[in-house]
């Protein structure tokens, strides 16, 4: 597979010829294609885990949390996502957090 790009060669109005530029952009097509496939992995793996997980910002602050989390708290998605970790878990939980930094 493979990507060109050419253009027209003019003296006035007159086309002398053409000057292109061609690209084999196979590899970076199927490594886009496993990534994508990765990734579907990852986020099948992560909503469906039977486990409690989640995505934190640097201010621990939740950005995702999966189907078991949600459940396991007892919440919506809307209550919880943009909440920080503390509310949720215990100070020994919390403590461990930031040592885990």
């Amino acid at each position: 597979m493979g990507r060109s790009k050419t253009r027209l060669l003019k003296v006035g109005n007159k086309i002398i010829g053409t000057h292109g530029i061609m690209r084999d952009i196979t590899e970076k097509m199927m490594l886009e294609k496993k990534l994508k496939e990765s990734e579907e992995k990852y986020r099948d793996l992560f909503e469906n885990a039977q486990d409690a997980m989640y995505v934190l910002d640097n201010e621990r602050n939740i950005l995702k949390m999966n189907h078991f989390g949600l459940q396991t708290l007892g919440c919506t998605e809307e209550e919880v996502i943009g909440t920080n970790i503390s509310k949720w878990i215990t100070p020994a939980s919390m403590k461990s957090l930031r040592s885990a930094d």
